[in-house]
This record gives structure tokens, sequence and C-alpha cells, in this order.
């Protein structure tokens, strides 16, 4: 199977990943009780956000809430830091206002960076490439969370839940990448696919549990023609597509 088959195959399928994840990320999500579905954790509750699901005691002032951090036994629960107020959380029908929380936290993904865009060189014109490669993310990513209830009956409810983030952090991976005798700045005859370290920095859009965004990075061969190579440890700018995993 030749090289440039091998490439045509994976920006293809690519293209393909970043028109699925588009297409199941840009709708909101509907299910039955959204609220019960969040990760436990601290929470900021936004100041346009319906408070109303602070659902019991009701004793203390809801508006005057801002962080809560929730945490699951039974049910689902909140407490209110620095004062003694827990309760029990409950979407109601019917508001005008969505709840909305924010989180924030350290955020773990992996990647594929499908277009690597690379800079004119002395010997080499600038460069569109799309070899394979994976990457692990390390960064930090704020999230923000919408849930609105509403009645479709006297008995049943649908909960339309929307999750949105943003993040940045330095990622790592391995790839492949093709030489020639033309980057190699002749030093070799002859033409192969390389092993390639990726590593650099990226800010990152989170769609649910999928991501996407852009990327700063730099290659480096691993084999004996390494210091040949005109791309070596020298900057490019990718986009990559991701899945969230924490």
């Amino acid at each position: 199977m030749s090289t440039r088959y091998l490439k045509t195959t994976y920006c293809f399928i690519a293209t393909c990943c970043v028109v699925w994840i588009v297409m199941q990320t840009s709708c909101t999500i509907v299910k039955k009780n959204a609220l019960q579905d969040l990760p436990e954790g601290m929470y900021t509750i936004s100041g346009k956000s319906d408070r109303s699901f602070l659902a019991s005691p009701d004793s203390f002032q809801k508006e005057a809430v801002k962080k809560i951090q929730l945490y699951q036994e039974d049910s689902l629960y909140f407490l209110v830091p620095g004062s003694p107020v827990k309760g029990t959380v409950h979407l109601l029908p019917g508001k005008s206002r969505a709840v909305v929380l924010c989180k924030s936290g350290f955020d773990f993904d992996v990647f594929t960076t499908p277009f690597k865009f690379r800079p004119v060189t002395s010997s080499l014109p600038q460069q569109l490439n799309t070899n394979f490669n994976g990457s692990f993310y390390f960064g930090y990513r704020s999230d923000r969370f919408s849930i609105k209830r509403t009645s479709l009956s006297d008995n049943i409810t649908r909960d339309y839940f929307t999750k949105a983030g943003i993040g940045i952090g330095a990622f790592v991976g391995v790839g492949t990448a093709f030489v020639n005798p033309i980057s190699m700045r002749n030093n070799i005859d002859y033409e192969y696919d390389a092993v390639a370290i990726d590593y650099g920095i990226a800010v990152l859009l989170g769609l649910k549990n999928f991501s996407t965004g852009i990327s700063v990075g730099f290659d480096f061969l691993t084999d004996r023609n390494r210091k040949q190579w005109v791309y070596q440890h020298k900057p490019w700018v990718g986009i990559f597509i991701g899945l969230n995993l924490n």
C-alpha cells in the first residue's frame, strides 16, 4: 500500500470524524434527569442562573449562594462552602431561566492532529501534512453546564442539557513523518516514514466529551537521520480532534 494512499485514507477518516463530532455536539442533549448526571465537585452558580433547583432547606437565601459543592450518596446533595447549609437538589419544570453552573479543574484528553501546517524552510515550501499521530493532553479546563426542565405532560418531563468548555495545556505524543532526500538535505537517497515525537501547547474547545482546537507543536525524529531533518524541532500549527478522559 503506497504512502500517498495511506495519507489520503487518514485524511478522509479524520475529516469524517470532524464532521461527525460537529453533528453530535452542535445540539443540546435531551435527558430524563440531567442534574443527577453532573460530576461531583465544586461549582460556581452563574448570576443569570435559576436557583430554585436548591430544593431544600427553604430557610436560607438562595439568591445569595455563589458556590456549591455537589456530592453523591443515595441522591445528589449540595453543600454551601463556609456555612452549615446543605440539602438536596431538584429541577422544577416550567422555569423561565435555566440552571447554569461552571466548573474548572484539571483536564486529561487524547487527541490526534490530522492537519499540520508547516511554514516555509530554506529548501521546502510551506506544507500541509496529514501524517498519522496521537497525543496525550494535560491542562486546565473550565466547563459551563446549562440545564432546563420542561413538562411534556402531567407526568412526563425532559431535561435539556448543554455542556461546553475551554481549556489550555500541553501535549506529547508519537506519530509518523514522511522524509525524503530533500527534507534530509540530500544526506540520503531514499524515502520512508519515520517515527516522530510530537510536543507543544494547545487551546481547546470542549463540546460534551469531545474536544477540538488549535495546537502549536514541534516534532523530532527518533532515528539516526534526525540531525539532517529540516523540520527537526521546528514549529508547526495544527487542528486537532480528541476525547476527554476525565
